[in-house]
Order: structure tokens, then sequence, then C-alpha cells
């Protein structure tokens, strides 16, 4: 009888060889390698698009059924990535499980995971996309001990591996409250300390003025070109811990232009938001939660969410919170008209604009990353969402089930530029990004071969949340064609090459404004099923390299890149500069 062999996490054992059959199914999830035999194997899928806006609704449902509306309006802060992370990969899982074994009539699952004692889906603390922080096992351990209650019809059993310390639910959660201690600590330091470095620029801005929120060095450049567009902005810095130790604050003080008034929060406003923060999270509870909670079910099968899995961990992580209540509090003290950001769709995002609602403050959301046309919760946010492009708001406009605003294109964040001509290309800048770096890796390798046989340069630029401990041996082992740089600035880095490359990066539009012709390195499924505006059909693929045996050919005609960049800026920024985008914040 056939059975299907499920390998959700930790190390393949050799020993689970000999229990597999060659008319078995080995279906593992992404991310992993199975090994190859005579049974069939399969990887498990995303999950089918037709189904994302009924999860949507009934987390949205959960949120204004089951709390205060203080509650809700906090927990929606949180549910696109608990929806983007947690809830689209393993429903694609629990539903891909539930057919393939209706299909093949199988009667008989064993399951490979490593151990997990909770029933409790994770917020923080598990490996995404985005983060190779976190446990690598945390979130499939989960879902390995729900399969006996999924699939009632199926003789389910279990070879375990071993997971690592956080997929147990007390070392988790101990290990959050420890983090979220000294994470709250430390951002106190950095802001008090950087307080301290700018004293000399801090401002008591004017009643009534307009304020660039920033947390990033990626954030401060975009807030620098508006700040340099017009006076009637000031920055408020927040130094994001996860942006690295390092010299982050030195970085801060070389990137702020000097014309740029800077606001920093107080000791006194310290104080008051860690108040405000603890009142918050003790009233966080559930109000009919057993009574009122409706599953949700799809084909049949009760999903094993919960949105109370999203409170729980608001409550072990309370440091976003005090966040969002440091940001209401300098905006209530500044009187601000209007408040700008640079957040997306995540958690980040949702409290700033909380923080924007509760002191009745107009917020505006520039787009500064890439944003995909998949489907979320809540989108945007903001007021007003002022995307980088008018393909991008084709893309975008629809995908919030629930809207708080419109989606608009008034000019990029950045001034545009003629896209400059060279008849060689003798120095790319190339730019990382922190998923799948093997196949990054077997791009450098190409390039740098031929780098060496043309004379050329190539600088590494690390995405903030990439390691250089991963690439080190590339650059040691192309040393004089490869060089690693660390400049803050990556507009200074675009301005010094030929070409900029990278992935799916929305760095590949900085360049095209900056009149840097680019090229885009498709060469995994991933990338090639990202919808991006500057990957569209409509605006052609000869910038595009899909695998090892077309980069060269690429590389090798530089008018040909430098005359489709020009079109290509032509058609994303339409004459449009940074001008009009500060413009059109502050009409």
């Amino acid at each position: 009888m056939t059975k299907i062999i499920l390998y959700l996490s930790g190390a393949w054992d050799e020993a689970i060889n000999n229990r597999i059959e060659d008319h078995d199914i080995l279906l593992y999830a992404q991310g992993l390698k199975a090994p190859k035999g005579k049974w069939k194997t399969l990887e498990i899928p995303k999950i089918p698009t037709g189904r994302e806006s009924e999860i949507a609704r009934w987390m949205l449902n959960e949120t204004s059924c089951n709390y205060t509306p203080e509650i809700q309006s906090l927990l929606e802060c949180y549910i696109n990535d608990y929806y983007s992370y947690v809830i689209r990969p393993l429903t694609a899982a629990i539903l891909y499980i539930n057919n393939l074994a209706r299909e093949n009539g199988v009667d008989q699952l064993l399951v490979i995971s490593a151990r997990s004692e909770s029933n409790r889906f994770p917020v923080t603390g598990f490996q995404t996309p985005e983060s190779r922080r976190g446990s690598s096992t945390l979130l499939m351990s989960r879902l390995a001990r729900q399969l006996p209650r999924l699939y009632p019809n199926l003789h389910v059993t279990f070879a375990y591996n071993n997971g690592d310390l956080f997929s147990r639910e007390w070392a988790r959660i101990a290990g959050l409250r420890l983090a979220n201690a000294i994470f709250l600590i430390a951002f106190i330091l950095r802001v008090t300390w950087l307080r301290f470095l700018l004293r000399s620029r801090i401002e008591h801005p004017k009643p009534g003025g307009n304020l660039l929120v920033v947390r990033t060095l990626h954030q401060i450049r975009f807030a620098s070109n508006l700040g340099k567009s017009n006076s009637n902005f000031s920055i408020v810095l927040f130094p994001q811990l996860t942006q690295g130790v390092g010299n982050l604050i030195g970085d801060f003080q070389k990137m702020i232009d000097g014309g740029i008034p800077v606001v920093l929060p107080s000791i006194a406003c310290h104080i008051s938001a860690i108040r405000r923060t603890y009142k918050e999270i003790g009233a966080i509870k559930r109000v009919n939660a057993l009574r009122d909670s409706a599953p949700l079910i799809i084909d049949g099968i009760a999903m094993p969410f919960s949105m109370g899995d999203v409170e729980h961990d608001v409550r072990l992580m309370s440091l976003p919170v005090f966040y969002k209540n440091l940001l209401a509090r300098i905006m209530k003290r500044t009187a601000s008209k209007k408040i700008v950001n640079f957040e997306l769709v995540g958690n980040i995002a949702g409290l700033e604009a909380m923080a924007a609602r509760e002191t009745e403050t107009e917020l505006n959301t520039v787009q500064t990353a890439l944003v995909s046309a998949v489907i979320h919760p809540v989108f945007p946010l903001s007021k007003v969402f002022l995307c980088d492009g008018p393909h991008t708001r084709k893309l975008i406009q629809n995908i919030g089930v629930k809207r708080y605003g419109e989606v608009v294109f008034a000019g990029p964040p950045f001034r545009t530029y003629a896209t400059r001509k060279c008849a060689k290309i003798s120095r790319i800048a190339f730019f990382t990004q922190p998923y799948e770096s093997s196949i990054t890796i077997e791009i450098i390798e190409e390039i740098c071969t031929w780098a060496r046989e043309s004379d050329a340069k190539i600088f590494l630029r690390l995405h903030p949340r990439d390691k250089l401990s991963i690439y080190a041996p590339l650059v040691e082992r192309h040393s004089g064609t490869l060089i690693a740089d660390f400049n803050p600035d990556i507009s200074v880095v675009i301005n010094g090459v030929d070409l900029s490359i990278t992935r799916t990066s929305s760095v590949a539009k900085e360049s095209l404004a900056l009149g840097c012709p680019i090229l885009l390195c498709l060469w995994s499924d991933f990338d090639r099923m990202i919808n991006a505006d500057y990957v569209v059909r409509e605006l052609g693929k000869e910038y595009i390299s899909f695998a090892r045996n077309d980069i060269r050919a690429l590389l090798d005609n530089s008018s040909r890149l430098s005359g489709v960049a020009e079109d290509i800026s032509s058609k994303i920024f339409e004459g449009k500069s940074v001008d009009d985008l500060a413009g059109h914040i502050l009409s």
C-alpha cells in the first residue's frame, strides 16, 4: 500500500531510506533537500491563489468578533506577517497532503520532523524567507503535532529528528522574554546615545510640522531626499536593532544631511511610552474566544489556527508596542501635521499607522522596497500609500482585503537622472538578497569568471539581513576581482559603477533613477515568480538573465543594456522626481 513520507524539518536520517518503498511518495517542505530514489519525490507547493481572500477575510473576522476595538487595531498590525509566514505555507501543506492522500489511495503517513509539545503556531522566533534568524524547525514541528487530528482517516506515525532548542515551548517563551528585555534596554540606550551625539542638530519643531520616521540606513536615504527637497520636513530617528551594532550610529551621523532638522525622544518620552505599553499589554485578553471563535474550514478541514497565537506573542514581545507608543508620544509633543514612514506591510508598518490614528495624524507611506501582488489582509495601512511607479500602482492597488487608505503614484522617492552610457563595462555593483544564497553564489561565480577575462571589478554589496561569512570564501577566492563594499550610502556605490546587478531587489529601480543600467538575474523559480513592476513583460526581457548560459552575452553588450535602461526608466518614472513626491505630500 502506498504511503506518504512527509519530511517537514531537521536533518534527514539515512535509516528512513529503509522504510521507503519504490511506490511510496516522498513529500518535503520548501527549503529542504530530500534524497532521491525510485520513489516519487514532490515539494509542497505554495497555496492556490484562489484561497487567499478567503483566509484573509477569516483573519479579519476573527479580530473583529473576538476582541475589543483597541485590541483589534493592535492585532491587525501583526496579521499580515502571520498570514504570509504562518497561515499561507501551513495551509498549503495541509491541503496538498489531503489531496495527495485522496488521489493516490494513501492510508499511511510517516512524518519526519522535530518533536514539539505545543499546539501553538508562533508569530515570532522561526525562520522566514525574509530572515534566517530564529528556529529552523519550530513552525513545521508544530504542524507535525497537529496531523493526527487533521487526518483521522490516515494512520500517522512519526520519525523524530533533532530539533533546535526553540522547538520546545518553554525555551521559546523564556528566550523571547529575555530577548524582549535586552532589546528594550538596548533600544533605549541606543536612542539616548544618538540623542547625545546629535545634540547640536536636535530641534524643537514648531507645531504643525511634518515628520519623516526613519529606522534604517535604507530608509534614511529616502528621507534625506525628501528633506532636501523641502525644508518643511524633520527626521525622527529610531535606529533599528536588527541592522546590527557595528557602526550604525556613526553611519546615521554621516548620512543625515546637515540642513535637515532631527527629532529624538527625551527620557520623559521613554518613561511615558513604557507606562503606556505595559498598560496595553496587561489589557490584552480574549473576549468570548471559545464561544464565538469560528474555525477556518477549507475542503472540509478545520485549520488549526487562532488569532490567540498572535495575542500570545504580542504579550511576549512588547518592544514593538513600546515603539508605537514612543512614536505616538512624539507626535503629540510636536503636534505633527503629517507623518511620513517607509514601512510597507509588516508589524512595524501597522504600529506606525496605529500611532498616527491614535493621534489623529495623517500618515503617508513612501514605497522604498518591492511590493508583490500577493493578497494581504490589510493594505495599505496608511492614509496614503505612495508607490514608486505607475506600474506598481496598477499591480497593488487592490491587494488589501481591508484598506485604510489609497494607493497613489505622485513621483519616485529619489531624483532621476539621464542614463549613463559606457563603451565597456568595467565596474559592477552586485546587490545580494537574504534568500537562496547558494544560487546567489552561482551567479557571482559566473560574473567573476567574466570579470577576470574582461579586466572588470565587482563590488559586492550585502543586504542588511545578509551575512558576509556566506560570501567570504568567494571574496578570498576572487581577490582583486570581487571586493566587499561597506559604504553606508548605496547611491555612492551606484554612482561609481557602470552596471547594477541584483535578483529581485528594489535597488534596481533606484539604480535606474540614478542613471545606472541594471541586469536582473532571475535564476530560480522563486525569482521568476516575483511579479514586480520593473520586470513586467511589457517592459521587455533584454535586461534579464534567466540562467548561466545567457549572462555573458548580456554583460558583453553594454550599449544594449544602456538603451534598455533608458527606455524602462522613462516608462517607470514618467519624468517625475522626488520634488513631485514632496509636493504631493505637503499639498
